[in-house]
């Protein structure tokens, strides 16, 4: 019998490299996997849908589905996972807190990455600070092109606009036109010649911004399904995913 040939992107991580070396199989499949960037997939994916199954953007699914244009149907299976509350990176000599943000410029590689999505969310639960609070600015951190991988609708007062025509957002941190950015990766190389911290680090952190003891603490506590208020109103569904399945498995492990 003949097997059904999929292609499969993903990312090369622990939680996927069973597949990728074929020590787990899928019965009546003979998969072709891609390990690639997880920015590449999400490009061609929303873009052209090239791939039978691939790993996505939460963000960026959510918004194609509230939209009825998705060309995907998600599984609650999360792949890659980060302590997105370490992806703003601030220049030392402009913020010490997280309001000094407010009024300033900070840089974004795309307005509704997931990890942006997060980091607006804590920065509006935790410190009262608003999107419409700070001048976004879009563009890649070291390419000088990157396009937004969908059409994004602005809540009202939310000020985004480009970065300098051959600008990257990472120049603009450099030479001080921008305070900080909120990043789903690290900075680029030659930023790392300035002086930029995170701005709320793991617990463990030496950061120059430290956070009390039961603040930070309760940082991590955040990390459990509930998460911030304005995400989970997006994201109920996996939310609720998530609970059946620690319930399944305590009700095995019980």
């Amino acid at each position: 019998m003949t097997k059904l040939q999929l292609s499969f992107a993903i990312g090369n991580y622990d939680r996927t490299r069973a597949l990728i070396d074929g020590v787990v199989t899928i019965d009546g499949v003979d998969p072709v996997y891609m390990t690639l960037a997880p920015e590449e997939i999400f490009f061609r994916a929303f873009r052209a849908a090239e791939f039978d199954i691939c790993e996505l953007s939460l963000s960026s699914y959510t918004i194609q589905t509230a939209r009825n244009e998705s060309p995907y149907i998600a599984i609650p299976a999360f792949v890659s996972w980060a302590f997105r509350h370490t992806a703003i990176y601030v220049r030392t000599d402009r913020v010490k807190n997280p309001a000094d943000l407010k009024g300033k410029k900070v840089g974004v590689p795309e307005y509704q990455l997931t990890a942006n999505v997060w980091a607006r969310a804590f920065l509006a639960d935790d410190y009262g600070i608003n999107p419409s609070d700070i001048y976004w600015i879009r563009g890649d951190i070291e390419s000088r092109v990157r396009p937004e991988k969908i059409v994004v609708d602005l809540p009202h007062g939310v000020r985004l606009d480009n970065a300098p025509e051959g600008a990257t957002i990472s120049d603009l941190l450099e030479r001080g036109d921008a305070a900080a950015l909120v990043l789903d990766g690290e900075v680029s190389e030659h930023t790392r010649e300035i002086r930029w911290t995170v701005l709320v680090p793991r617990p463990s952190s030496r950061a120059t911004f430290r956070m009390p003891l039961p603040e930070r603490n309760r940082l991590w506590i955040r990390l459990s399904p509930r998460g911030p208020r304005s995400w989970r109103t997006s994201v109920g569904f996996c939310r609720s995913a998530w609970v059946r399945a620690r319930e399944a498995n305590a009700e095995i492990s019980g």
